[in-house]
């Protein structure tokens, strides 16, 4: 849950440091079992930074090529 909020932060800020950081996330929200149920909230969380991350890094790859 921590990684993905971190990740959320920098997938607006810098996404190249949030893939990592919700792709770890990610992968730790699926081993996280708790009394035999994964962690929806960290895995929603992350999915919706990874989200937001691949949409700022599309964004800014067609801004630099509408720039030149």
């Amino acid at each position: 849950m921590v990684l993905g909020i971190i990740g959320v932060i920098f997938a607006v800020l810098l996404p190249m440091i949030a893939y990592p950081c919700l792709i770890i996330g990610l992968v730790l929200a699926n081993n996280d079992i708790r009394n035999g149920q994964i962690s929806t909230a960290g895995r929603t969380v992350n999915i919706v930074g990874l989200c937001i991350a691949v949409c700022n890094s599309i964004l800014g790859a067609c801004m630099n090529l509408v720039r030149y």
